[in-house]
């Protein structure tokens, strides 16, 4: 049984000698030797890159704890100082 990194690449050819079976974690020809950037055809990489939703969803979250522990405890504290002093 294979796995879904192995269905992905199946098929995948080294470009130079043609032998099959390179996967995306070696990128190396076994006949040959030869690395290369086997994910040139796969157009995102979830290894090292963040896709645009999970930066809106990153960014909303950071703005939302911000306004929690930084911007309400300061209006908070202001409001105290000014009702106290009366």
């Amino acid at each position: 049984m294979e796995t879904n990194e192995a269905k992905e690449v199946a098929g995948f050819n080294c470009p130079k000698c043609g032998a099959p079976g390179i996967t995306l974690q070696t990128a190396l020809c076994p006949n040959c030797h030869v690395l290369f950037k086997a994910a040139k055809d796969i157009p995102f990489d979830p290894r090292t890159e963040i896709s645009a939703d999970a930066r809106h969803i990153a960014s909303r979250i950071v703005t939302h704890l911000w306004i929690l522990f930084v911007l309400l405890p300061v209006i908070l504290g202001l409001l105290y100082a000014l009702l106290r002093s009366r």
